[in-house]
């Protein structure tokens, strides 16, 4: 099962290397290398990039462009990027996500963790 986390505070959307090599697209090289720091303080650097990757959520496909990074415990964190692209709004006390497909179709997802 897929492991998503939604994170308003990165800007971009990344993907765990262990689960890219199970995407259907190849990466390109991105124009210039990331640095991305944790909230722990550790630095990881990348240069990869997966485009368009479709992803499947509440039986909708929605696509991503997912940067490779040496993330831990998920498989994608879906960021400010893939955020806004697809309209979401976060109901924290509910665990709700809702988001806008292409064709403008509202969509909530519930999310199980605390």
């Amino acid at each position: 099962m897929l492991m998503f986390y939604f994170d308003s505070g990165t800007t971009d959307s990344f993907v765990n290397p262990a689960f890219a090599k199970e995407l259907a697209s190849k990466p390109s090289e991105m124009n210039v290398q990331l640095y991305v720091t944790t909230p722990l303080g550790s630095t990881y650097y990348t240069n990869l990039v997966f485009r368009n990757c479709p992803i499947q959520l509440e039986g909708r496909i929605l696509p991503v462009d997912l940067v490779q990074l040496n993330i831990q415990g998920w498989d994608v964190i879906l960021g400010i990027d893939w955020l806004t692209r697809h309209k979401v709004t976060i109901d924290c006390e509910r665990k709700l996500v809702t988001f806008s497909t292409s064709d403008g179709e509202r969509v909530t997802f519930k999310g199980s963790g605390c």
